[in-house]
């Protein structure tokens, strides 16, 4: 099976030789140059050129002429024993069979030429030979270590992924638990009367239940093999933007937050599971941003629509100032409406990841958040998407 080399290794590779090519033919160290020569040089400086786009090619290419020239003996550069070389280790790492096979077709017709020195051509063997099994070695050293680093990233997950599901996917089942314990009590009860009555432990529980969700999500996905999932599996699924924005809104209005919600052809729309994942959370990162740091006496706007396939977020509100005497749950010294830069600010590089935006400003009366998230994947192939943005304001 055919291989390649990353890019930026061909490269490495491509330019030593091409900048010992140039060096040797500019210094006039090699000066002998004939008609034959020149089609030569030529031709070798183009493989080597090929060779960046296409290792396998490229490689094929040096070592035909490096055996023809073996087999005729011009005079040529001395560039051409190293290209040679270097290529035999290149195609030996690239496809072992492909160099094996070379060398068996150049042996058969140079040991037939009545002028091949059979000496010569036993050490070129020898030589040809080894490099392509150091190729060969270097390769099956790199896919053992890969595996190494693949079984111990699949022990971490599961290790993940057991953490999981022992202590925080059961602790969660037991507080729930626990809930609907009190939530079937009598209200009449004497016992415990005034838990019975408190409606907020239901809003708690559905909190729970839904991080019971998140988390099981999130052990199915650890313990899931990277290949072991169908296109139809992973890649489609459907999220309510007004329901998730209604649920926060019914929180944030039962912490004294009143505020206007525009979700406009929001409701059931196509994205893959991990753009969902990420739109959830950020949608909720945003009110949690407002309970923490908005003034409650000011009303919040958060809007949301679908242009392009892709949804776009705005949020603004007027953040609480440090001396306003405003009531919040929250202590007013504290209160700064970036926090410590791993909330808001952190989804700047994860959006960017998924060819996403988000800039947010500030100012003592005014903080602004604008989201677009593309619901599709962007194909990069053709070259004409960028590989994201991150942008962020601080007025």
């Amino acid at each position: 099976m055919n291989r390649s080399l990353p890019k930026k290794l061909s490269l490495y590779i491509a330019f030593p030789l091409f900048l010992l090519y140039s060096l040797e033919l500019i210094s006039g160290y090699y000066h002998q140059f004939t008609v034959f020569s020149i089609v030569f040089i030529c031709i070798e400086l183009c493989s080597i050129v090929l060779f960046i786009q296409f290792p396998y090619t490229g490689s094929i290419i040096i070592i035909i002429l490096w055996i023809t020239a073996v087999s005729i003996k011009p005079v040529l550069p001395y560039s051409f024993v190293f290209a040679g070389l270097s290529a035999t280790v290149i195609l030996g790492y690239i496809n072992i069979p492909s160099a094996i096979s070379i060398l068996l077709f150049a042996t058969s017709i140079l040991f037939f030429q009545p002028h091949t020195d059979k000496s010569s051509l036993v050490m070129f063997d020898t030589t040809f030979l080894t490099l392509a099994i150091i190729g060969c070695a270097i390769r099956l050293h790199q896919n053992q270590k890969r595996a190494i680093n693949q079984l111990t990233i699949h022990k971490w997950k599961e290790e993940i992924a057991e953490e999981l599901h022992d202590i925080v996917c059961n602790d969660l089942t037991y507080a729930i638990h626990q809930i609907n314990l009190l939530k079937n009590e009598n209200p009449n009860s004497q016992r415990n009367p005034e838990i019975a009555e408190n409606m907020a432990l239901l809003d708690i529980r559905d909190s729970l239940i839904e991080a019971l969700s998140c988390s099981r999500t999130a052990i199915t996905t650890l313990r899931k093999d990277d290949g072991s999932c169908s296109t139809s599996e992973i890649d489609i699924t459907t999220i309510n933007i007004i329901e998730l924005l209604e649920q926060e809104r019914m929180k944030l209005a039962k912490a004294g937050f009143d505020g206007i919600i525009a979700a406009d052809g929001s409701d059931n729309l196509t994205t893959t599971p991990g753009k969902s994942i990420i739109i959830k959370q950020l949608i909720k990162e945003i009110f949690g941003n407002i309970l923490k740091h908005a003034d409650p006496s000011h009303g919040y706007v958060i809007t949301a629509y679908v242009n392009a396939s892709t949804l776009h977020i705005s949020a603004s509100d007027t953040p609480l100032l440090k001396n306003s005497t405003s009531k919040h749950p929250q202590d007013n010294a504290t209160n700064n409406q970036f926090g410590n830069g791993t909330g808001i600010r952190s989804y700047q590089t994860r959006l960017a990841a998924l060819d996403g935006e988000l800039s947010a400003s500030a100012s003592d009366d005014q903080w602004t958040l604008e989201a677009a998230i593309p619901l599709m994947d962007t194909d990069h192939t053709d070259g004409h998407h960028s590989a994201g943005r991150m942008r962020i304001r601080l007025d």
